[in-house]
C-alpha cells in the first residue's frame, strides 16, 4: 500500500474559499453604497435646512423673500444670500444631471403649477433613498406639480 502525502488545498476547497470570499465582498460593497447614499441624502437635507433658515434670516431683516425662476434655478440666490447670510450657496453632492438643488417662491410658479401664497417658499432636491417621512414633504398641490416636472421627492420650505 502507498501511502499519499496531501500537501496543500485540493483544487474543489479553493474554489469555494474564493466563492465565499466573493460573496462577502459583494456583500460588502452594496452596503458600502447604500451608506454612501444615505450619507448625501443627510447632506442634502443639512443644506435644504441651512438654505431655509438663511433666507428666513434675510426675510427678519427685509421682510420679503427672494423671486425665483421658473426652472427653480438657484443662481439668483447668490446674489440676495451670499456673504450676508450664508458663506455660499451648496450645491448637491452627486452634481450630476437630475441632482440639483431648486428654489421656489410660491407666488411664481413654473408653468403649469398652481399659484400660491407670496410669503411661501421651498427648497427641492432628489433623494436617493428616501424615508416615508421624506416624501411626506411634499404637503400641497403646488408640491406635487413641483415633484412631477422635476422628479424631486423632497421639500424643506416655510408652510
Amino acid at each position: 500500500m502507498v501511502n499519499k502525502k496531501t500537501n496543500g488545498f485540493t483544487l474543489i476547497e479553493l474554489l469555494v474559499v474564493i466563492s465565499i470570499i466573493g460573496l462577502l465582498s459583494t456583500l460588502a460593497i452594496v452596503a458600502f453604497q447604500n451608506a454612501r447614499k444615505k450619507g448625501r441624502d443627510a447632506v442634502r437635507k443639512g443644506d435644504m435646512d441651512q438654505l431655509a433658515k438663511s433666507l428666513e434670516i434675510r426675510f427678519n431683516d427685509l421682510r420679503n423673500y427672494p423671486t425665483s425662476v421658473a426652472s427653480g434655478d438657484m443662481s439668483g440666490l447668490e446674489a440676495v444670500l451670499v456673504p450676508a447670510y450664508i458663506p455660499r450657496v451648496p450645491t448637491d453632492p452627486l452634481s450630476v444631471a437630475g441632482y440639483d438643488y431648486l428654489y421656489f417662491r410660491k407666488d411664481l410658479p413654473p408653468t403649469g403649477c398652481p399659484v400660491g401664497d407670496m410669503l411661501g417658499y421651498a427648497f427641492y432636491t432628489r433623494l436617493e433613498s428616501p424615508t416615508a417621512a421624506d416624501l411626506a414633504s411634499i404637503k400641497d398641490s403646488f408640491d406635487t406639480c413641483i415633484r412631477t416636472n422635476f422628479s424631486i421627492n423632497y421639500r424643506n420650505g416655510n408652510d
